[in-house]
């Protein structure tokens, strides 16, 4: 090889390498500034690729305003849009509908509740399992329910076999006596004041709930 040749090879080296480094620099420019420019909103609700379909996240914002805060164009249509409320309603033609059932659960006014088991055969057992999960799957509602349990009572007072009338307390003008009776509810002091509705319910705030559809 002459003395040209080795000058000349030497020149071409340094120079493919430096176009290597700057290609790279690019590169690495281009990610950092598309990521620091992503919104946060986009963020909040989560990047396209990264939250798996028939994923629940629990939201603060309106389903009016859904799309919007999440950039979707596709607005709330059922068969394209990333994220719907969980409202029920049919999402047939949708990645969701393909993997999972062809409409979303209806989660409004429902509190969230872990199912029992995880894969097959890992099943929870001890105080805290639910005992009806085998029947059920993801989505599936479930009505209020208290725990069966029993009443303190009362009876009225009695000299020998007779039980005198208006035995008890609160209990005037009716001329009649009764065996025994079922207690209201009534304020124990050391678990605080009865709070009575029409249905059972543990402290909470209010969210909306939405599933990722594609």
């Amino acid at each position: 090889m002459s003395n040209g040749e080795s000058h000349k090879s030497g020149i071409v080296v340094p120079i493919i390498v430096a176009l290597i480094g700057a290609l790279a620099s690019i590169a690495v420019a281009w990610i950092t500034a598309t990521q620091s420019a992503k919104p946060v909103a986009r963020e909040a609700v989560g990047d396209e690729l990264a939250v798996l379909v028939g994923t629940v996240i629990v939201s603060l914002v309106p389903p009016e305003k859904l799309a919007e805060i999440s950039e979707d164009s596709r607005g709330l249509n059922p068969t394209k849009a990333r994220w719907l409320p969980a409202d029920g309603r049919d999402v047939l033609g949708s990645r969701y509908a393909e993997f999972i059932e062809t409409s979303v659960p209806d989660l409004r006014g429902l509190f969230l509740r872990g199912l029992n088991r995880s894969e097959q055969g890992r099943v929870r057992s001890g105080e805290v399992a639910a005992l009806d999960d085998a029947t059920r799957k993801p989505g599936s509602p479930q009505s209020a329910a208290i725990q069966g349990h029993g009443h303190k009572y009362e009876i009225g007072a009695k000299e020998g076999d007779r039980y005198y009338d208006g035995a008890f307390s609160g209990v005037t003008g009716t001329g009649k006596y009764s065996w025994g009776r079922i207690l209201e509810p009534t304020t124990i002091d050391e678990y605080g004041n009865v709070r009575i509705d029409v249905e059972p319910r543990p402290k909470n705030a209010a969210v909306f709930y939405d599933v990722r559809l594609n």
